[in-house]
């Protein structure tokens, strides 16, 4: 079993995964004394690949891996790249593979805008609010965000990514309908739960 850690920063669990990000690049300008320990972590780490993402194609052949978690990466890109991003999974997925994606869920956070503040963060989002007035300046409007997500629009990007409707559910964090092995895994690492919205797509068999 192979599994793709997109965006993976921090949460880099070990074999079978292979955790993707640019952490060394984000380092190249830090001071060498905090620096030089990131470099020799991820030099221990042999699942760590050093790739920015938006770059096409991936290392990757096509059909090659069983299982792709995004998680809050799409929100990072504009909607174009988001769907090639999308496309790009699609095409290192192997046949009845599983791409297991979460973003800012819009609809909560309306649901909530009443109580959006410091005082109750911990209790709606999981989180102290670091920084703006509320947690909807922090997650949909923080500089590194590209767009929004609802579930519709995050039903649309699948789809004109090449996943077919029936292939798409969306499921309860940390939970899926399936019994595969591979969407437990995927589960397994959801973060953000209160505030996110958690999609599965699978590839049809081909």
């Amino acid at each position: 079993m192979r599994l793709l850690n997109l965006g993976c920063g921090s949460v880099r669990p070990p074999d079978p995964w292979i955790n993707v990000d640019t952490i060394l690049a984000v380092h190249v300008a830090m001071p060498e004394r905090d620096a030089a320990p990131v470099r020799a972590q991820l030099a221990r780490e042999p699942n760590y690949v050093e790739h920015d993402i938006s770059c096409l194609p991936w290392p990757w052949e096509d059909g090659s891996l069983d299982g792709i978690l995004a998680s809050h990466i799409l929100e990072h890109f504009d909607c174009l790249t988001s769907l090639a991003l999308v496309r790009e999974c699609r095409r290192v997925l192997a046949p009845g593979g599983v791409l297991r994606v979460s973003v800012p869920d819009a609809a909560y956070f309306r649901a909530v805008h009443a109580e959006d503040n410091a005082a109750n963060a911990e209790r709606l989002f999981g989180q102290p609010l670091y920084g703006g007035q509320t947690m909807l300046d922090y997650a949909f409007f923080f500089i590194g965000h590209r767009q929004t997500f609802c579930e519709d629009s995050l039903w649309c990007l699948l789809v004109n990514g090449g996943f077919t409707p029936d292939s798409i559910h969306r499921e309860e964090p940390g939970y899926t309908r399936s019994n595969a092995e591979v969407a437990w895994l995927l589960a397994k690492h959801d973060n953000r739960l209160q505030m996110s919205l958690f999609y599965e797509a699978w590839k049809s068999g081909e």
